[in-house]
């Protein structure tokens, strides 16, 4: 028989359908498989739901050139047994036709006597020589044709995640250790410095071990449908979206359609535990959910937001009781910051549900096991290189980062200098590998993104309030401007380092240690100083302003607004949009309120004039009425004083008359009595008259 393209048919039973597909993913990422143009036939994908599905299943094995069937803790039964029938009649017509049972999850030769009359391979998931054999089966190798089951055997400064299991060596140890304590606790963290591998263990490890049943406290019934569900997100700004958008991606890995999905993105207020299960059946689905990064609860997600999501994830935690297991990575610096959010903290806080990540790891593994999954089985030079990378790293937190990283720069040039050692000379070793390609990649842009470069970095430092140096800042991809977003891809892509990680909305630097090892970006963080605190102070008032609706409570004193107008004036690629739009704004507003108080000045300055004209006029008919009045009273005490001179002249001129009167009586009584009775009668007072 002769078969052009090697095609293998994957056969499994339900409980075992997301190792088939990993397995399948696995098989036709190798470069060899592509080489030859593989085919891996698999129900999930193949099986066309419109037609009666035994002839299809009889098409497809026979027009394979190979069979392999997952023989897991539950047996080869059902659908399966017919399968592997068809498979048994084909290989003894056929001698090519080649079979290879794969032992997963508990499974033993003894189980079916299937097993026992072909060489099976043992958890290829975990072992790369199984995962070779069963490739180099598949593609009709004989043992000196070692298959190439990788060309990217290390991960750079990328956090692994389950996708990266394969190649996920060295941390066996620890893994084991979180399940242990995810058996006692309902949720656990796990704690360490930056760049120690808390993401890498939490997804690549126990997420990878959880979805093979890693919990199972004892073996199965021959129809258990157990099903270990795993949902894995990270808080950011808006945790309880980014919690839906994460069921949303389970969801699609589970093969949900959109109707399906948008009821389990809108269930998560309504049903928690229904849209976080994805709809699993409840009796049968046991769910981890891994929130990765939970830093960005304090660093990212605003104040506001963070009790809605604490008391979400404590009312799932109690609606889904042992059903549910909860992992959470936390660098250690805001162990007590996550502490404090509210249904969250009672999960972090308590030291006997923590795992303290320490270093080392075992070198040798993560160096071995990924070189032999690339068909690099040099023993010698592998172990030069162990010698090499334990020479320049120590315990320092981080360092497994740095050597995943010199391993992934070595890999990539080993061409250029002569294979793998070559390559790890030329670019410095562990301590200056990072620095030097930073610096490689720098030389390569051109003038636009030149310019461009340092002011994307400044946004993903923060420094220390104290004087410890910086650290990395978690940026929004909205933070940076087209221009800039399209060198980001680049940095994150292979031929610039991955320099920086992203995601749809977030970015950051891959390592701290790029900071230090630069020398350009260490010297340009020297030298502004003094402009990144301020930006610093700039990027809270502006998301403060943001997430109050543009609220005038945000507006700048004017010394900050000096500070901050002075930093754009100099600094002006340094600043997001959201920022510009912040200080135009706030200038505008400052503007406003000046303008509002010179109104009101003027206002305040017209009424003084008008307050005053009327006092003044007031002052002035206040001063003639009351000259009016004193005029009046004195030319009344003048008419009265003239009234006594004239009453005290008539009372003397009456008494002269009288006294006149008198005299010329008396002169006359002797002569002219009767006269003389006159004068006196005519000289006695009116007053007195009767």
């Amino acid at each position: 028989m002769t078969q052009s393209i090697p095609t293998l048919f994957l056969s499994h039973a339900g409980p075992d359908r997301s190792v088939a597909i990993e397995l399948k993913r696995r098989l036709l990422a190798s470069p060899d498989a592509q080489a030859a143009g593989l085919k891996v036939w698999l129900d999930v994908d193949d099986l066309d739901e419109g037609k009666p599905w035994q002839p299809q299943l009889e098409a497809a094995i026979g027009a394979a050139s190979a069979f392999s069937v997952i023989a897991g803790s539950n047996g080869i039964r059902n659908w399966v047994r017919a399968e592997t029938d068809l498979a048994l009649s084909r290989a003894i017509k056929h001698e090519s036709f080649r079979i290879i049972p794969i032992l997963q999850d508990g499974g033993s030769d003894s189980l079916t006597p299937f097993v026992k009359r072909y060489h099976a391979v043992r958890d290829p998931l975990n072992n790369p020589d199984a995962l070779q054999s069963l490739l180099r089966a598949a593609l009709g190798l004989d043992k000196n044709g070692m298959p190439v089951l990788t060309d990217e055997p290390f991960p750079g400064l990328r956090s692994m995640s389950e996708d990266w299991a394969d190649r996920f060596f060295g941390r066996r140890t620890e893994t084991d250790e979180v399940l242990a304590l995810l058996r006692r606790h309902r949720a656990v963290t796990i704690v360490a410095d930056s760049g120690a591998g808390k993401s890498s263990l939490a997804m690549a490890g126990v997420g990878h071990a959880w979805r093979g049943g890693a919990l199972r406290t004892d073996r199965p019934r021959a129809d258990d449908a157990a099903i270990w569900h795993v949902i894995t997100m990270r808080p950011a700004e808006n945790p309880v979206e980014q919690l839906r958008d994460a069921i949303e991606s389970a969801a699609t890995q589970l093969g949900c359609d959109q109707a399906a999905i948008t009821s389990l993105r809108q269930g998560l207020t309504s049903d928690p535990a229904f849209a976080l299960r994805c709809g699993l059946d409840p009796a049968t689905t046991h769910t981890l959910l891994i929130i990765d990064q939970a830093e960005e609860l304090v660093t990212l997600t605003p104040r506001y937001r963070r009790p809605e999501f604490g008391r979400l994830i404590a009312a799932l935690a109690d609606a889904m009781g042992d059903r549910l297991s909860i992992l959470i990575t936390l660098r250690s610096d805001h162990l007590n910051l996550v502490g404090g959010v509210e249904g969250l903290g009672p999960m972090v806080r308590p030291p006997e549900a923590q795992f303290n990540l320490k270093q080392p790891v075992d070198l040798a593994e993560i160096v071995r096991g990924p070189l032999t999954l690339a068909g690099h089985r040099d023993e010698a030079e592998q172990q030069n290189l162990i010698d090499r990378l334990r020479k320049d790293l120590s315990n320092r937190p981080g360092d497994l980062a740095l050597a995943q990283m010199t391993l992934s720069l070595a890999w990539r040039d080993r061409g250029k200098h002569g294979g793998l050692l070559g390559a790890y000379a030329m670019n410095g070793g562990a301590l200056v590998a990072l620095g030097r390609e930073a610096e490689r990649i720098e030389r390569t842009l051109h003038h636009d993104d030149a310019t461009r470069l340092m002011p994307i970095f400044i946004r993903l430092i923060r420094l220390s309030d104290v004087d410890t140096g910086a650290t990395r800042r978690i940026a929004a991809r909205k933070e940076f401007n087209d221009g800039q977003n399209c060198l980001i891809n680049r940095l994150a892509g292979e031929d610039c380092g991955r320099l920086i990680q992203t995601s749809a909305t977030h970015v950051e630097i891959a390592h701290e240690s790029l900071i230090k090892q630069w020398p350009q970006l260490h010297e340009y963080l020297i030298e502004h100083a003094s402009g990144l605190r301020i930006l610093s102070d700039l990027m809270r008032h502006a998301l403060g302003w943001a997430t109050s609706k543009e609220s005038s409570k945000h507006l700048t004193t004017l010394a900050d607004e000096e500070r901050f107008q002075a930093l754009r004036q100099s600094q002006g690629e340094w600043l997001s949009v959201e920022e510009h739009r912040f200080l135009d704004w706030s200038k505008a507003e400052h503007q406003r309120i000046r303008n509002d108080r010179e109104k009101t000045a003027r206002r305040i300055r017209s009424g003084a004039y008008a307050l005053a004209a009327l006092l003044l006029m007031l002052i002035g008919v206040g001063w003639f009425a009351y000259d009016r009045d004193q005029s009046a009273q004195v030319a009344e005490a003048k008419a009265r004083s003239e009234a006594e001179i004239a009453s005290i002249e008539a009372a003397r001129a009456g008494r002269s008359r009288v006294d006149a009167l008198a005299l010329l009586a008396l002169s006359q009584a002797e002569t002219n009595p009767v006269d003389a009775l006159k004068l006196v009668l005519g000289a006695w007072p009116e007053s007195n008259a009767g």
